[in-house]
């Protein structure tokens, strides 16, 4: 992990343990630092945050304990809260977790599958709500919304009814306020 002021005189290795780098990967600008997927080589791949030090880069949690990791992914900063999904042991693939950049508050948000995988998935930041897509029980896949709690998680309507759901997919913040996104709404059905 290196940080930079622009110029080679402020680049920096930020952390090397012991030669061996984080590889990280999916870096998100999180209040004073960054959230980011990152493993060592003796362990799995989880999230971590850094400030910017050594001493101030941490793994956040073990979500999926052993060799596999939770591959967490897609980390979107939404106010006091980076929302990211990951996998855990518990059968849960790529559910919504979120961090308050410290390992106590990194924390599942809501299981929003209870008999199989969410799939959450591209996660957008718009008027502090974050829009996403997943498989949400027996509507299948479909819009969903989250204010970084659990109540405040929900699907956005059930656009093709049934198990299937719409697919929604391609979700592109338009302007300040507005979603665009593709999707296979019932109405075609007909």
């Amino acid at each position: 992990l290196m940080a930079t002021g622009g110029s080679l005189a402020s680049t920096r290795v930020v952390f090397d343990q012991a030669n061996t780098s984080l590889f990280p990967t999916e870096i998100t600008a999180f209040q004073n630092g960054v959230c980011f997927s990152g493993r060592l080589p003796s362990n799995d791949r989880e999230p971590y945050f850094s400030d910017g030090t050594s001493a101030g880069t941490t793994r956040l949690r073990d979500i999926h304990v052993g060799r596999l990791g939770s591959f967490p992914a897609e980390f979107t900063s939404l106010g006091n809260v980076c929302l990211f999904t990951a996998s855990d042991a518990q059968g849960g693939v790529r559910e919504l977790w979120r961090t308050d950049g410290s390992g106590t508050g990194t924390v599942l948000v809501k299981r929003l599958n209870p008999s199989g995988a969410s799939l959450c998935r591209e996660l957008v930041a718009i008027g502090g709500k974050c829009y996403f897509a997943a498989v949400v029980g027996s509507f299948g896949d479909e819009l969903c919304v989250s204010d970084g709690t659990s109540n405040g998680t929900a699907i956005v309507f059930d656009a093709r009814p049934g198990s299937v759901g719409s697919g929604p997919r391609h979700l592109t913040k338009f302007g300040s306020s507005r979603l665009i996104y593709a999707c296979r709404p019932a109405l075609l059905d007909e």
